[in-house]
C-alpha cells in the first residue's frame, strides 16, 4: 500500500481538445463520490480509456507541480477523492484530495524555508 500520494508519478487520462479538456474520473461505487483516476501503469491508463472514455483520450504524466495543481483544481470542483488504477467495482488505492494537497503545501513550504 502507498502511504503518500507523493510516491506517485501516476498516469492520467485528458479527454478532448484544448480549451474544452477534462481528466478521466471514477464513481466510487455505493457512493455518490467521483475521484480522480489515477494510474501506476501506462497500459493500465490505455485499457481505462479504451473501456470508459468517449472520443479523444490522451494518456499523459504530468510533473509533480502540474499533478499538484490538477488536484487542487478537481478539489475546487468538488471532487475530494484520488482512485488508483480503478478497475470495475473497485481500485487499488483511494486518497484523499485534501490530505494530499496539505501535504503539497507542507513540502513546499519546509522547501521554502531551508
Amino acid at each position: 500500500m502507498i502511504k503518500d500520494a507523493s510516491e506517485l508519478e501516476p498516469w492520467l487520462i485528458i479527454q478532448g481538445q484544448v480549451p474544452n479538456t477534462s481528466v478521466a474520473m471514477w464513481r466510487i461505487e455505493h457512493g455518490s463520490h467521483t475521484s480522480l483516476a489515477m494510474f501506476s501503469e501506462r497500459h493500465l491508463a490505455e485499457d481505462y480509456a479504451t473501456e470508459n472514455c468517449d472520443g479523444d483520450a490522451h494518456v499523459i504524466q504530468l510533473r509533480s507541480t502540474e499533478l499538484v495543481k490538477l488536484m487542487a483544481t478537481c478539489f475546487g470542483e468538488g471532487v475530494r477523492f484520488a482512485t488508483l488504477d480503478p478497475k470495475r467495482g473497485s481500485a487499488r488505492q483511494v486518497f484523499i484530495l485534501r490530505d494530499i494537497l496539505r501535504a503539497a503545501r507542507a513540502s513546499l513550504v519546509s522547501n521554502f524555508k531551508s
